[in-house]
């Protein structure tokens, strides 16, 4: 099935949801059950095409930062491939994708679909199984480790295009940061994930994509919430 036809777990593009009007990463330890709330009660599946086209909606974007728990280096690669072209060639400390109707844990026929099925273990869920599919960690333990950290939005994000057509890319994705501990190395399942190293700080942030920047210049602060 092509990714275009995948169905992808939308929220309301509501102002109320928003931590601001500009690019921001809010930083909330386990995140906020009253945010959680709201989004969950707008939250449908739609095939992922019109969800790109769509500004009244967002995609909600599991985002997983890989840290070593004993260094507290965090996980870079370099991104080749895997179908996202604006992001190639880019650095990334971020592993993530769409969460789908895979991801729910009871069985759902989208046709006939109603939000009933839908709860937060289903984000979680999706952001398991994307770290699983990328790098070799089972995905029970991803999903018994992952610490949630905040949201990440990035409406001024055109992915380096000029004259694009449709909505910006920042416009209708939303991140929800995670953090995933390991005390070993880590092997990828995928060839898009190139040079995978460990790493204290980012040299030159400017070569990572816009999330990941975010999320760097914040780094001391996510550390700080990691280990208190």
């Amino acid at each position: 099935m092509s990714t275009d036809l995948e169905s992808v777990l939308v929220i309301e593009n509501r102002p109320s949801i928003h931590y601001g009007s500009e690019d921001y990463i809010h930083l909330e330890l386990g995140g906020n059950t009253a945010w959680k709330e709201e989004v969950l009660s707008s939250s449908s599946f739609v095939e992922r095409w019109m969800a790109e086209q769509d500004k009244s909606t967002l995609q909600i974007i599991p985002y997983i930062i890989i840290y070593d728990r004993i260094t507290q280096e965090i996980f870079c690669y370099q991104r080749k491939g895997g179908g996202e072209t604006r992001l190639d060639g880019k650095y990334s400390i971020g592993i993530g994708g769409h969460v789908n109707t895979d991801d729910v844990d009871t069985p759902i026929d989208v046709q006939y679909f109603e939000n009933d099925p839908v709860t937060w273990e289903t984000v979680l869920n999706g952001a398991a199984r994307e770290v699983s599919e990328e790098v070799m960690l089972d995905e029970g333990y991803v999903k018994d480790n992952l610490q949630e950290l905040g949201i990440i939005y990035t409406p001024t994000d055109d992915g380096g295009k000029t004259n694009r057509p449709g909505p910006l890319v920042g416009e209708v994705h939303i991140g929800i940061l995670y953090a995933l501990p390991v005390e070993y190395e880590i092997a990828t399942n995928e060839d898009s994930l190139v040079n995978p190293q460990f790493i204290q700080y980012a040299n030159n942030v400017s070569k990572y994509e816009k999330w990941s920047q975010l999320a760097l210049s914040k780094l001391e602060e996510i550390r700080k919430l990691l280990k208190d």
